[in-house]
């Protein structure tokens, strides 16, 4: 593959890109929160999520793959937990699970 067709590769992606969130944006002001179509994309959009994240706890790649599964799953429920405790806030998930992780990190590392 040379550099041309590499480059019209990229480009048709970000119009691709572009073309999905440019019907996005015209649909989404006709759509009712309450709709079942609008329930039907939330809960495929957390599926993506919930999926997208249990692939990288489970089969991690890169720096990550270094850590056990252990360490990965513990940090993961106490973040959960944490999300719960805090009334469903993400952001003090997040700093606990990426916290509790580097300290198991650093625990086994010191070891």
């Amino acid at each position: 593959m040379d550099s041309s067709s590499a480059f019209f590769f990229v480009i048709a992606a970000i119009a691709g890109t572009y073309a999905w969130r440019f019907a996005g944006v015209l649909v989404a002001g006709r759509i009712e929160e309450g709709s079942p179509f609008f329930v039907w994309v939330s809960c495929v959009a957390y599926a993506i999520a919930a999926g997208l994240m249990m692939k990288l706890l489970i089969f991690p790649s890169g720096a990550l793959a270094e850590s056990t599964l252990t360490d990965r799953m513990i940090a993961f429920a106490l973040a959960v937990i944490v999300f719960f405790v805090f009334k469903r806030k993400l952001v003090p998930a997040l700093i606990a699970g990426v916290v509790f992780f580097s300290f198991l990190l650093w625990i086994r590392s010191t070891a």
